[in-house]
């Protein structure tokens, strides 16, 4: 079974989210003989070595693509980020807290 279309449709979907250097790195990779074969070669070893589920390109255009989708939703007011200084704790005895 070919994935090929699949691929093809993550791919426009990822090119859609980016702009500037990161569409431009993003349509390196898509068109990267060397990228294709570290993909090819992780999902050989996936699943035929290690019996797991698919790595391969289309599993990886998968988690690319909602990775963009989640950091979109950190983006947005109402979600602000765990990670806002204003918001750190005083205490340094246990490190850093968040909340």
């Amino acid at each position: 079974m070919s994935h090929v279309p699949r691929k093809t449709e993550l791919e426009k979907e990822i090119l859609n989210i980016l702009t500037a250097g990161s569409l431009r790195a993003a349509k390196m990779a898509f068109t990267h003989d060397g990228i294709h074969t570290l993909q090819d070669y992780a999902n050989t070893v996936s699943i035929k070595r290690l019996g797991m589920n698919d790595h391969g390109p289309v599993h990886m255009r998968i988690s690319a693509l909602n990775s963009l989708k989640m950091l979109d939703l950190l983006g947005k007011p109402e979600w602000p980020p765990v990670w806002d200084p204003n918001r750190v704790s005083a205490s340094t005895t246990a490190g850093p807290r968040y909340f």
